[in-house]
């Protein structure tokens, strides 16, 4: 990555490829396409990682977004962290339950029935499990009206607080079948993966690979049109400086959200239905507040479901390296309702006062993030999102806006960016 003002003579030539973004999306396209395309990344913030990183306060590694987890072990995305050299470690258990009155840590969905009091719930639970395997399911029901059916409340905030976590949205926005496609993929990819330096260790080992590779990272520069001519792909039209500048190239993939991308495009005729949803699919929205704790209160490394919280949906601690020596870092996530944002993080600290004994006495809020508007969670809520291929030769779209079916947060975006290469690879070689 260029130091300072880059060199605009470097880029005065033409590249195969283009990415616009560099959030996680953009990085792992970028790291799986360099070694074979000549590729330039160019990204408007002066970090990478968008919202996969982090920044450091006191000592605390807080995130800009994910909280330093892979929801799958087994996943596409670990796999592909795996193959470029990225370790973590794999969690002991798939999940801790922590209701008001009691905690069970459960090795796999499966056995999370055993969280519940009644026998009426474990029941319906296991009905829910079945039916994401044998059940058949359409888009038109919610997931929320579906476990209504049941009139089971226990049974109810375990799946709000599961659902709330991983895709930061209530349960009546899920469809039926995205819920079922998700359930399956808990149970067959595996327990969460957490990389050893967190989300801004993955983010440093992305660059590294790419500028090794002979790809170029520019920060700073802004895309503000994506050339088309005849329906095909002929470069970008970015601001380097005070310049404004035309890079050429056979192929874009953005990692913009799906509006901007449309947007930017010269031509937008053959995207016109697409612009008309793209300003009315609704983004997921969360709130994540950052503690630090002089206490140990949980295993490290494991994901704490909330069933029983009034807002947060679950939390996870960690400890060096992303808290000081002796100290702990808790993030939490509860699904942003809309509103007055205060109240809603006022809120979401007295769920932990309810939660944690002696809360006030060893743990100090560090600050609280709102992931809305034009920084969310994700640009398109789970099962909403928008196809990678547009109908433009050579032009692509990945991130958190194109994530793959019943696949969550960087296992969606990670599925949706393999799909995008294999085309890329085939396009480019034709």
């Amino acid at each position: 990555m260029h130091g300072g003002m880059p060199n605009t003579l470097d880029i005065r030539r033409e590249y195969d490829i283009i990415v616009i973004g560099a959030g996680i999306g953009g990085l792992l396209a970028a790291a799986l396409l360099c070694k074979h395309f000549k590729t330039l990344v160019l990204e408007k913030l002066s970090f990478l990682g968008g919202r996969f990183s982090s920044f450091n306060y006191k000592g605390y590694e807080l995130p800009t977004g994910a909280l330093h987890v892979i929801p799958h072990s087994k996943g596409v995305f670990a796999r592909a962290l795996k193959a470029i050299g990225i370790h973590g470690k794999t969690s002991e258990a798939w999940a801790e339950f922590l209701w008001e009155d009691r905690r069970h840590r459960v090795s796999n969905l499966l056995t999370a029935f055993k969280t519940f009091k009644s026998h009426e719930a474990r029941e319906s639970f296991i009905k829910v499990v079945a039916s994401a395997f044998f059940g058949i399911h359409t888009e038109y029901t919610s997931f929320g009206e579906f476990l209504g059916k049941f009139r089971n409340e226990e049974l109810y905030k375990c799946f709000k607080a599961l659902i709330g976590f991983s895709m930061s949205v209530p349960l009546e926005k899920v469809s039926k079948s995205e819920g079922m496609r998700f359930i399956r993929n808990i149970v067959l990819l595996g327990k969460p993966l957490f990389p050893e330096s967190g989300c801004k260790g993955v983010v440093e080992r992305f660059k590294q690979v790419i500028i090794e590779s002979g790809g170029e990272i520019l920060t700073r520069v802004p895309v503000n049109g994506i050339l088309v001519q005849s329906g095909e792909i002929r470069g970008v039209s970015a601001s380097i400086g005070d310049e404004q500048m035309e890079i050429k190239c056979r192929c874009v993939v953005s990692n913009a959200s799906p509006s901007e991308t449309l947007r930017m495009m010269s031509e937008k005729d053959a995207v016109s239905e697409l612009l008309r949803r793209a300003g009315s699919v609704e983004a997921a929205e969360g709130i994540t507040i950052c503690v630090s704790s002089s206490e140990k209160l949980f295993r490290s490394c494991e994901v704490v479901l909330t069933p029983s919280a009034r807002r947060i949906s679950g939390l996870i601690q960690y400890e060096q390296p992303l808290a000081p020596k002796g100290k702990y870092l808790l993030l939490t996530h509860q699904v942003f309702r809309g509103g007055d944002v205060r109240k809603e993080i006022e809120l979401g600290v007295e769920d932990l006062k309810e939660l944690l004994p002696h809360f006030e006495d060893n743990c100090e809020i560090l600050g609280a993030h709102t992931f809305r508007d034009d920084w969310p969670v994700n640009w398109a809520i789970q099962g909403e999102d928008f196809d990678v291929r547009l109908p433009v030769r050579g032009l692509y779209m990945v991130g958190d806006g194109c994530k793959a079916r019943g696949r969550i947060m960087t296992e969606g975006i990670a599925a949706g960016v393999l799909k995008v290469v294999r085309r890329v690879k085939k396009d480019l070689a034709g």
